[in-house]
């Protein structure tokens, strides 16, 4: 929901590198999370 927010306030066409980053850190977090699914 943050990175939905980010984007949302964003009245840019580009994504801003703010934007870019939170989106990496929810996809680092991710897959993080499946990994540690896949041990169980």
């Amino acid at each position: 929901m943050e990175l939905k927010e980010y984007v949302d306030r964003s009245h840019e066409p580009i994504l801003s590198l703010d934007v870019i980053k939170k989106a990496e850190e929810i996809e680092k977090l991710a897959h993080s999370g499946r990994e540690k699914m896949k041990g169980y």
